[in-house]
């Protein structure tokens, strides 16, 4: 298949042809800084990115970016022309919403970004079930524990993640409620005894989750006062930024852990972890889905939503599922 161009009249007769590759290949540059991140976003050699950015600014007349040691800087006209281009794109998808819009199919790329566990037990096997349904719909899934809220709007159409962002700008949906619970294995509660209250943890070894703004300290609801919490400091022998880690290193007898349900449902399930403090709940967290504050939903991006909204639904049983 030819590659997707569009012909722009201009005043004087003369007419500039655009393969639409080029411009989005430059829209990445532009927003990268960098042809060597560009070629990874887009799956394609550096060489193919630099060439379309070279046939961009012959087609201009202009040069479109400078460089810094590794890095690309757009030129003033560089950026008014991304500006113009971004409200182009933006139209186009306007244009393929309103076709589609009375059609039961989705089309069109959505990328969204989930951390790791979350990602792999819940969210690919919802996200596979949409995409057999949807034949023209495609999905970009990165799954990444280090979401950070400035890349939502840089890179993804959608974010899932546990906790609202800090930034305002952002727009939320709620999806869930994650409920977690304090593991250990049956042969780490024989040899060193299960904690009676949370006062106890200090005196275990506990596994603990690096991408927590709280690593060091659990927190627990209040037995007493709705909306309450406390803290417990704890320490241990294993620190992970992956809750599957520290899954792994609960079951091994390594010490206790807080994991989220959807993680340790089938290790309680089989017995290979056991409730190590059934009195006592650690804060739960709140699932989100997050989108960058660009106007106008598209059809597919609020498809793709629905459709989380109802794998997330608490009746679904989601987070003690056998997967």
């Amino acid at each position: 298949m030819a590659p997707l161009s569009m012909t722009i009249p201009v005043r004087y007769g003369r007419t500039m042809r655009f393969r639409m590759d080029d411009l989005l290949t430059f829209l990445h540059v532009v927003e990268t800084s960098s042809v060597s991140a560009a070629a990874e976003r887009l799956k394609i050699s550096k060489s193919v990115v630099s060439k379309r950015v070279s046939d961009l600014e012959t087609e201009l007349g202009v040069q479109l970016f400078q460089r810094s040691g590794h890095r690309l800087f757009p030129t003033e006209n560089a950026i008014v022309y991304s500006r113009r281009l971004c409200e182009i794109v933006a139209d186009l998808d306007k244009a393929s919403d309103l076709v589609a819009q009375d059609r039961e199919s989705i089309a069109g790329d959505v990328k969204i970004a989930c951390p790791m566990a979350l990602g792999t037990h819940l969210l690919t096997p919802s996200l596979i079930t949409l995409a057999q349904r949807q034949p023209r719909l495609v999905v970009s899934l990165v799954l990444d524990d280090r979401i950070y809220d400035h890349r939502v709007s840089e890179s993804y159409d959608i974010a899932i993640r546990m906790g609202a962002p800090r930034s305002e700008s952002l727009i939320v949906r709620k999806l869930a409620i994650s409920h977690r619970v304090v593991c250990c294995s049956p042969a780490y509660a024989d040899r060193f005894g299960l904690p009676q209250t949370i006062d106890d943890l200090p005196n275990h070894a506990c596994l603990t989750y690096t991408n927590a703004l709280t690593s060091r300290v659990w927190q627990f609801e209040s037995p007493t006062r709705r909306g309450n919490h406390r803290t417990v400091p704890v320490q241990g022998r294993l620190v992970a930024n992956s809750p599957e880690i520290l899954c792994n290193g609960a079951i091994a007898g390594l010490g206790l852990a807080v994991l989220p349900m959807f993680v340790a449902a089938q290790a309680l399930r089989d017995g290979r972890l056991i409730d190590a403090l059934p009195n006592a709940r650690p804060l739960a967290d709140t699932v989100y889905a997050i989108r960058p504050p660009n106007g106008r939903l598209p059809t597919r991006v609020r498809a793709v939503i629905d459709h989380l909204v109802g794998a997330f639904d608490a009746k679904s049983g989601w987070e003690t599922a056998i997967r």
